[in-house]
Order: structure tokens, then C-alpha cells, then sequence
């Protein structure tokens, strides 16, 4: 079982996103939406690449394709 670690700001850091970053780059999406693609790049996070602007329009493109 895995144990729970709660944020410690003397030892940790943490970099927050919010899905009103996400609209940033998608406008087009409604909170429910940005917020599923907040957890798709939690989920996939890879720690050599991080979460970026980039890897949002990533994945906000790959769960809700825009219509042309």
C-alpha cells in the first residue's frame, strides 16, 4: 500500500496548473473538459519532459480534437 505524502514546503516543491491554463491554450473547452486534460497529463506525466504548454495542447488536441 502506498502511503500518502503531504506537501511539506521546507523539503518539497510544487508546481501548480490550473485548467484556466489550459484554456489558455484552448480556449474552446469548458472547465469539465480542461479539467480532464489536467488529469490525462498528470496520468502520462513523464519527469524528463514535465507538464508545459506544450504537453496541454498535446493532450487538450488528443481528447477533444478541434473541429475543422
Amino acid at each position: 500500500m502506498l502511503e500518502k505524502v503531504m506537501y511539506d514546503p521546507n523539503c518539497q516543491i510544487a508546481i501548480l496548473w490550473s485548467i484556466f491554463d489550459v484554456q489558455t491554450v484552448r480556449p474552446d473547452l469548458s472547465n469539465k473538459k480542461a479539467y480532464a486534460v489536467l488529469k490525462k497529463a498528470e496520468k502520462m506525466h513523464d519527469s524528463d519532459q514535465g507538464i508545459n504548454w506544450d504537453i496541454l495542447k498535446i493532450w487538450a488536441d488528443e481528447l477533444f480534437p478541434q473541429k475543422k
